[in-house]
This record gives structure tokens, C-alpha cells and sequence, in this order.
């Protein structure tokens, strides 16, 4: 969760730690789904500001989205799209 943290700090400074912690658990039912989605971001922080589509796990597409719907102002959606399932 550490991880997690430090990244969306750095892209969205605004966006509380406890935001972020329903986010992840929204997303994520087993820890090995949180530490593939914090090494994906911490690989990647550019996933965060629009090149999310491009991310292996699928999980941070959702994250995104559950992100952004909460109100994250500085997570952007990668352009087209949309989550299934």
C-alpha cells in the first residue's frame, strides 16, 4: 500500500490516502492482486495520466476508475475507455 501511495501523491497531491485505501480495496480481494497493481504503478506512474490502457494488469484500469469517480482530479482516463465486467 506504501507503494501505492507514494505514486498517487505524486499525481494527485489533493487526493487523501484514505481515498486512495477504499480505491485499492474496491479493485484488489487478495494481496497479491495490490502488490501486482503497486509494482505496475510504480513501473509506470504514467498509467495514472492517460496511459492507463496500456497496463497489463487489469486491475489498474479499475483503479483508475474508481479513482476518478471519487474525484481524483489528477488521474486521467486513458482515452476510449470504458471497463468491463
Amino acid at each position: 500500500m506504501e507503494i501505492i501511495l507514494a505514486v498517487l501523491a505524486a499525481a494527485d497531491p489533493g487526493i487523501s490516502a484514505e481515498t486512495v485505501t477504499a480505491a485499492v480495496m474496491a479493485v484488489t480481494s487478495r494481496s497479491g492482486q495490490r502488490r501486482q497493481l503497486a509494482w505496475a504503478l510504480e513501473d509506470r506512474p504514467e498509467l495514472l495520466t492517460g496511459a492507463g490502457g496500456e497496463a497489463a494488469a487489469p486491475s489498474v484500469l479499475r483503479f483508475i476508475d474508481v479513482l476518478c469517480s471519487k474525484g481524483a482530479t489528477g488521474i486521467v482516463r486513458p482515452p476510449a475507455h470504458t471497463v468491463e465486467g
